[in-house]
């Protein structure tokens, strides 16, 4: 339209309202331009917006004095207003609109719900249900809820294609939304209604805008709105029904995701069970759902979540998943909490009485938003660092400790130590008072003592921390070094405030708290920390806690009694009374000979440190003439003496029974020795062997230095004694004799001795001199050689020697060990005038020694050099590194004779390539420092090229040549265009030690990001080369290929990742290659370690079944399976045509665990997501999981069995039978436990997942169940399982699927009774004793319902299985037939005959033929049974048993035979007890029988009674009771009289030998069985 024609028709416009007489055509005209016009103002002619404003202004000013007008509301909400806003805004005013569509036109309404729909998806719904419907108000709006749902429903029916329909009918854009009746536009083609959908109902909702995205997101937002809980589940069912069958994946699981949760939780037929799956889904959802799906349901998710954890107040488990889920929801949608941290303060408030993982969130919230120096957040920390779950202790640690990157020059912010300390104080008494305290014993702790153990060190690292120093907590030994510096900060503290509740006191009485009620290492140490640097401030509160102290000295524990001997020495010695310190040492010297090792130990130890503690501060003492103190002094002397003598002596004991001891010696000696000189008279050569002076200590050290018999740790002890006694005595006589001695005694392969010996050496030289004669609490190695002179020391002579005696010896050990004393030297020493004076001489015996061919020789003396350098001046630096160059390019050095004991090669080195000097390495590396024409660059590469592992041990760090050498590469960074080409010329060296200290990989210690452009170039050349002519070359190509796939496989599955997420659709054509090459890599990009740890823990089942748990959720972790799991959505019945043959093979022969749980995993998302689908090739599938059962992994039978549960639901009825039909046969002829595992893994699956196809089928797997439930458990099971855990898969399997085990036998009761005669005539003795168990419990559970024909069925079985010879377990049989006796009486007892049932005399008769088989315990398992059925049937055949017995009963009483002998002692008290038991149930009520046998059988009982064991007195005396109980003469006093004469007899017998047994008072049990008898005598008589 041009703009005049605009212009003319707003002038119509003008005219057309102007011209409106009444408030009704003023109305009408407004409804009908108003819009138009107000949209004119998007011209772009500013005439055409000028006139469209003053029209504006005319109706505006008409409005004003006509109120009755309405505007045209909807029209310019629609068309204007609504559409415009933000979508925030829209659903604020979403449940306005809502409300709003009460009682307004059809067509009014529709308008309104086109607004409404779209809003939904940004509507944001309140935690409470309650608020959520006052936000709406539809409870009494049922008009209003009917349009709105039936409005949703349209919607939701509406398919994707809706506007390419519109488009093909091409309606008009006038065409009325509700007009019409066939669909039809006008002038185009009839457009065909969606099914399910009327003409109105589809033309109401399309529009235009209507896009495949707008559709999902529309119907997204119905689905939230929904699901929300604002209207009854009866109004919204269909709704869902219709979304579950959206042809859009992610619409299908939107509504099956929340539907399934929230009936799982809150359905009226949900039970625990269910909710904890519903939980469990929702973690499976935070895990595997992409965030474009996981966005719109987060909200509602959320709330769920917390408001199960408000209800779930008594199931501890689903509360505890239920914080974990909400943890993870708002770790993948960190928008939810943004602007709302109640969530956040609740789980804080949680952390004190939920579970662990409640406790987990709390702490990795304490540790992430906090600073580090935030009080009240490390509190919380500390709290967790005492957990009892490891993984909260190892997150905790984590937020408190200080890790390597933060050791660097400035400390990582720490809390200020006066304020913790306060706070802790503060925290602590008040958990004294309420619930949270610690009882142990009888002392109270505010904290349990790991969580106060970890205060502790945190105060100490404050301490430290607020002291300037970076604290380092790795060791105790660690935090010592830093000692002096911090007794600064606490004298300063103290001097400030030294009251009760200053900090230094708050913490030092936290310490002792601890360390009263639970001792420890780090709490004595701590302890002796602190008095130690405030010694005159702190030592008069210890006056009177002396003999608390000294308990600790003999602790058991080395480290405990160390410190508390130094913390009682500390404290002895700074106190003014010199009788103490005499008594301290008579006691300790009168205990050097206790009994008690530790108390021995402990007094050697407290010795030591009290007697160098006392002549320590003697030495600056001012001496007094008093006489009393004099005769004081002297005795003190004398005590010293005698202790010092005593001491050294135990310095000769036995290294071989007493190497404790010794070491112990060594450390009192040496620490005396240390602080002043040793009391011993000086010796010499003619001393006898058994004197103690100085030259027998000295070489009773030295021998155990060179031993071969002693240990390292005494070896060190011994050299750190001898360098010590040289420390405190200036004189010392034999210093150059103990250096001398300590370096001949050079041994092979004794690295950390050569160490050790070099540091007692650098004492040795230093003598008064040396850092090791400071106060080490209080004074700093700087502090200390300031005040002292070193003109006294022997550093010059020992380093001459070392230069021109050792470092040049034949013997390559000697050198080695030369090597590293020198580098001790030099680091101790470094300042010396005369290692200044000889740095080049020093710089020419490394470079010496860098030829050697031991490696470790060669990293030594290139630290060195690297050292030498750093300690000389800048005029020095310019002539060494000029000598050094010179040296490594021409190749001079100075001569070395060869004799016929030099050892050219070392052990092992023969088969290497000998480069002759070996110089040749650094040769090359002088070259590329000159070529950069940096000549001392070659200081840093030396520090590289050899960086053993030895440097990060214990020993090596001292040195600190691991920053060093990070220096070192710092360094050399500016070069690296320069070196790297010349380094890569170098890994081809034909010298291996070349290539060795050259670096050898481009891409070490590179990020990928750094290197990701270049990849293709580098995959296209090395690739290249793989197939050179020259095999050196294709080794290196494919070395080249490994290096670059370390880097470039996490690269790829990121990617492919990404590209899974985001491509859609167009993933589909890809997945059987994808998904088959991802799950093989699961297994193949698994840690190597893994298969080495499940071959070290193959002998432990257990351990093995928890490794592969591991194993395999750690995979399913994994970005391959991440990504397979995102392509499940997209197969469908185009893809499983290729996907199913090779997933199918894969699960074959698969190789990994992973890979096997893998398919599993894979093939059950399948059935969950495309069942039809996947129907027809189930069988095939089904196939191949049967054939992995045989695996012979636990965990992989357990996987396919799952998969094989969730197959069984899609698969036909006849492959569901075939299967149980095959597993049936596998567990009756396969006698493996893991064959017979695997079928109830199978059949438990389908219980569990499938029990409706299961119960289909149940007539066949039911019986077969019921019959393994009776598997004979090994002991080992039977000791390892728990009560709870009883039940095997079998017996769940059989509760699953029956109403209970008599309502199922009774159901299945005709196969289980075919099932059980096939498998008692099987071939197997284990398979027929578990049948005989099984008809028991048939027995035992129908009764008297066991009736003909299956009680005959049953019996027959059990009879022909009596048959033949005995066999182990065949006792199982009799037991049966004993149970179905028993259980089955009234029907056995009866007179008639029943065809195909056995009768009892039958059956009797099967069972006495068994008794007198010859195997003794099968034999006693016939008796038992026969001796239950005689008792209970009333039948006599006492006779036949009294001839089986009475030989063996007979022979008890006399000498035993050679077969008696054989029998082991238990197994024949247990034969007499069932033999004497069996005669009393076979006792008759037969008077011929008893005529015969009561004599006889009165006096074998009677005559036995006094002549047995405990246990088989009872079972006489029960069997008497029950011989005088039948006895028929004893039936009425008519009987009596008249047998009077036999009566007397038999009861004067019987009480005879029963009355004895009354005065029996060590077995109540006796006296119980014999009272019971006299009494039945009385009642008889």
């Amino acid at each position: 339209m041009s703009n005049q024609d605009e212009s003319s028709l707003i002038e119509r416009v003008f005219l057309r309202i102007g011209s409106a007489e009444s408030d009704e055509q003023l109305q009408t005209a407004l409804g009908k331009f108003l819009t138009p016009v107000i949209l004119k103002l998007n011209s772009s002619e500013e005439a055409v917006r000028k006139k469209v404003m003053e029209l504006l202004v005319h109706i505006n000013k008409r409005l004003k004095s006509r109120p009755k007008v309405q505007l045209p509301v909807e029209s310019l909400i629609t068309q204007m207003g609504f559409p415009r806003l933000e979508p925030q805004k829209q659903a604020e005013l979403t449940p306005l609109l809502i409300n709003c569509l009460e009682g307004k036109p059809q067509s009014q309404q529709d308008s309104l719900l086109l607004l409404i729909i779209p809003a939904l998806e940004h509507v944001v719904m309140p935690s409470d249900k309650e608020k959520r419907k006052e936000k709406f108000r539809l409870a009494d709006r049922p008009q209003t809820v009917k349009v709105l749902l039936e409005y949703m429903m349209d919607v939701l029916l509406l398919p994707y294609s809706a506007q390419a329909l519109i488009n093909q009918g091409a309606r008009p854009a006038s065409a009325p939304a509700g007009g019409g009746g066939g669909g039809g536009g006008g002038g185009g083609t009839p457009v065909q209604t969606p099914p399910c959908m009327s003409d109105y109902g589809f033309k109401r909702v399309t529009t235009e805008a209507n896009t495949p995205e707008s559709l999902e997101k529309a119907k997204i937002g119905i689905l939230k709105f929904l699901g929300s809980d604002i209207l009854s589940e009866e109004e919204i069912v269909c709704h869902y029904v219709i979304a579950a069958a959206d042809t859009r994946h992610r619409l299908e699981q939107y509504s099956y995701y929340q539907q399934v949760i929230f009936d799982c939780l809150y359905g009226q037929n949900t039970n625990v069970k269910l909710k904890h799956m519903a939980v469990q889904f929702v973690h499976h959802l935070c895990l595997n759902c992409a965030d474009v799906k996981f966005g719109p349901i987060s909200p509602v998710l959320l709330s769920g979540m917390v408001k199960l954890i408000g209800e779930a107040t008594d199931d501890a488990k689903l509360r505890s998943l239920s914080y974990v889920a909400a943890g993870k929801i708002v770790h993948k949608s960190p928008v939810l909490v943004k602007n709302d941290v109640a969530l956040v303060q609740k789980f804080f408030d949680a952390i004190c009485q939920e579970q662990p993982q409640a406790r987990m969130m709390a702490v990795q919230y304490a540790k992430t938003v906090f600073s580090t120096d935030h009080i009240p957040s490390r509190y919380v920390l500390l709290l967790a660092s005492g957990d009892s779950k490891e993984d909260i202790v190892i997150e905790a640690d984590k937020g408190l400790k200080i890790t390597s990157e933060d050791k660097t020059d400035v400390s990582m912010a720490m809390p200020d130590f006066k304020d913790m300390v306060l706070y802790i104080k503060e925290k602590a008494d008040q958990r004294l008072t309420t619930q949270k305290r610690f009882i142990i014993g009888n002392y109270t702790l505010p904290f349990n003592p790991a969580t106060q153990e970890k205060i502790m060190m945190y105060l100490r690292t404050c301490l430290a921390s607020g002291a300037g120093v970076v604290p380092d907590m790795e060791s105790l030994s660690s935090m010592q070094a830093q000692a002096p510096k911090i007794s600064q900060y606490v004298e300063t503290m103290l001097q400030t405030d030294s009251s009760s509740s200053s900090p230094v006191q708050v913490y030092l009485d936290f310490v002792k708290q601890l360390l009263t009620a639970v001792g420890g290492s780090a709490a004595m140490y701590c302890l002796l920390e602190l008095v130690a640097m405030a010694t005159s401030r702190l030592l008069p509160q210890f006056m009177s806690q002396l003999d608390w102290i000294k308990n600790y000295i003999f602790s058991s524990k080395d480290d405990l009694k160390d410190y508390a001997s130094q913390l009682y020495a500390l404290i002895i010695c700074n106190q003014p009374d010199k009788d103490k310190i005499i008594d301290s040492l008579e006691d300790f010297t009168k205990k050097l000979t206790d009994k008690n090792f530790e108390v021995q130990q402990g007094s050697v130890i407290a010795l030591g440190y009290l007697i160098g503690k006392y002549l320590k501060g003697k030495k600056s003492d001012m001496q007094t003439d008093d006489q009393s103190t004099n005769q004081t002094e002297q005795k003190l002397t004398q005590l010293i003496s005698d202790a010092t003598t005593k001491l050294a002596a135990l310095l000769n004991v036995s290294g071989e029974t007493n190497a404790t001891m010794v070491g112990s010696a060594c450390i009192a000696v040496g620490d005396i020795g240390r602080n002043s000189a040793l009391m011993l008279p000086p010796g010499g050569e003619e001393d006898s062997n058994r004197q103690i002076t100085l030259f027998s200590v000295v070489n009773t050290l030295l021998k155990m230095v060179r031993s071969a018999n002693e240990t390292n740790k005494t070896k060190e002890r011994a050299a750190i004694c001898l360098g010590y006694i040289c420390v405190g005595d200036e004189e010392f006589p034999y210093r150059h004799k103990i250096m001398e001695g300590i370096m001949d005694g050079v041994q092979a392969k004794q690295i950390e001795l050569h160490f050790t010996t070099g540091e007692a050496l650098v004492f040795a030289a230093q003598g008064c001199t040396s850092s090791a004669a400071r106060n080490i609490w209080t004074e700093t190695e700087i502090d200390f050689k300031k005040r002292v002179s070193s003109d006294k020391d022997d550093v010059e002579w020992y380093l001459n020697l070392l230069l021109d005696k050792y470092v040049v010896s034949s013997n390559p050990h000697a050198r080695q060990a030369a090597c590293i004393w020198l580098l001790a030297l030099v680091k101790k020493c470094s300042s010396h005038d005369a290692l200044q004076g000889n740095l080049r001489k020093i710089q020419g015996s490394f470079m010496k020694l860098l030829s050697e061919n031991d490696d470790m020789t060669q990293d030594v003396a290139s630290k060195g050099l690297g050292l030498v350098y750093e300690i000389c001046t800048a005029e020095q630096k310019e002539s060494l590194v000029s000598e050094l160059v010179d040296t490594l390019m021409t190749g001079k050095r100075s001569k070395q004779e060869v004799t016929g004991d030099t050892k050219v090669f070392e052990e092992g080195s023969l088969g290497q390539t000998p480069d002759g000097t070996g110089l040749s390495t650094y040769k090359e590396l002088c070259s590329i420092a000159n070529d950069l024409n940096q000549p001392d660059l070659i200081y840093k590469f030396m520090h590289l090229a050899n960086h053993n592992a030895m440097w990060n041990s214990k020993k090596g760090a001292a040195f600190g040549f691991s920053t060093i050498a990070a220096q070192a590469g710092e360094q050399l960074a500016p070069y690296l265009p320069q070196i790297v080409p010349k380094l890569y010329r170098y890994q081809f060296d034909p010298n291996p030690k070349i290539q060795q200290a050259m670096i050898n990989d481009l891409l070490r210690g590179r990020q990928l990001d750094d290197v990701i452009e270049q990849l293709p170039e580098l995959w296209e050349n090395c690739l290249r080369v793989r197939d050179d002519i020259k095999e050196s070359v294709r080794n290196a190509a494919d070395i080249a290929c490994r290096t670059l796939s370390r880097g470039d496989i996490a690269y790829k599955l990121s990617t492919m990742l990404k590209i899974s997420k985001n491509a859609g659709p167009l993933l589909k054509p890809h997945i059987p290659v994808l998904v088959t090459a991802l799950l093989e890599a699961v297994s193949g990009l698994e840690p190597q370690v893994l298969n080495y740890f499940s071959l070290r823990v193959a002998s432990s089942q257990e351990a093995q079944d928890k490794l592969d748990s591991a194993r395999i959720a750690a995979s399913k972790m994994s970005p391959m399976m991440e990504t397979v799991n995102l392509c499940v959505q997209y197969v469908d019945e185009t893809v499983l045509p290729e996907l199913v043959p090779r997933i199918t093979d894969l699960i074959k022969s698969g190789i990994g665990i992973g890979t096997k749980a893998g398919c599993s995993s894979f093939i059950i998302s399948l059935v969950h997501h495309c069942p039809k689908d996947l129907t027809p090739h189930a069988g095939k599938l089904m196939s191949a999981f049967l054939s992995g059962l045989s695996d012979r992994n636990a965990s992989v039978r357990k996987s396919y069995a799952s998969a094989l549960g969730q197959l069984v639901k899609i698969a036909k009825d006849s492959s569901v039978e075939k299967l149980i039909i095959k597993l049936k046969s596998w567990y009756l002829e396969k006698e493996e436990e893991s064959a017979r595992n695997a079928c109830g893994l199978t059949l438990h699956a389908m219980s569990q997942q499938s029990p409706d196809i299961l119960k289909r089928h149940a007539t066949l797997a039911m019986p077969l169940a019921f019959f393994a439930m009776h598997e004979k458990k090994s002991e080992e099971d039977n000791k390892t399982k728990s009560p709870e855990d009883s039940l095997t898969i079998w017996d769940e399997v059989w509760l699953e699927i029956t109403p209970g085990t008599e309502a199922g036998v009774r159901m299945y009761l005709p196969e289980i009774v075919d099932l059980l005669k096939d498998c008692i005539d099987s071939q197997s003795w284990n398979t027929k004793a578990q049948a005989a168990a099984a008809m028991s419990t048939v027995a035992s559970k129908l009764k008297e319902n066991l009736g003909p024909p299956h009680l005959g069925s049953l019996l027959v079985a059990l009879l022909s299985g009596l048959q033949g010879r005995t066999w182990a377990g065949k006792e199982s049989l009799l037991e049966a037939i004993n149970t179905v006796c028993t259980y089955c009486r009234d029907l056995l007892d009866k007179d008639e005959v029943i065809e195909g049932q056995p009768t009892i005399k039958q059956i009797i008769e099967a069972v006495m033929k068994e008794c007198k088989k010859e195997n003794v315990l099968y034999k006693l398992a016939a008796v038992r049974c026969m001796g239950s059925i005689l008792e209970l049937y009333f039948i006599d055949r006492f006779q036949d048993m009294w001839n089986i017995f009475l030989p063996v009963l007979s022979k008890s009483e006399t000498k035993k035979d050679d077969e008696e002998d054989d029998l082991k002692p238990e197994i024949r008290e247990e034969r007499l007890e069932c033999y004497y038991k069996v005669l009393g149930q076979s006792w008759p009520n037969v008077q011929k029988t008893q005529e015969n046998y009561c004599t006889d059988f009165s006096e074998l009982l009677c005559k036995a009674l006094p002549a047995t064991t405990w246990k088989i007195q009872a079972v006489l005396l029960r069997t008497l009771y029950k011989f005088i109980d039948r006895l028929l003469i004893l039936k009425s006093k008519d009987s009596v009289h008249e047998n009077l004469t036999q009566c007397k007899t038999i009861l004067s017998r019987v009480s005879i030998a029963v009355l004895p047994c009354l005065g029996n008072l060590k077995y109540s049990v006796i006296r119980t069985e014999s009272l019971t008898v006299i009494e039945l005598i009385l009642k008889k008589i």
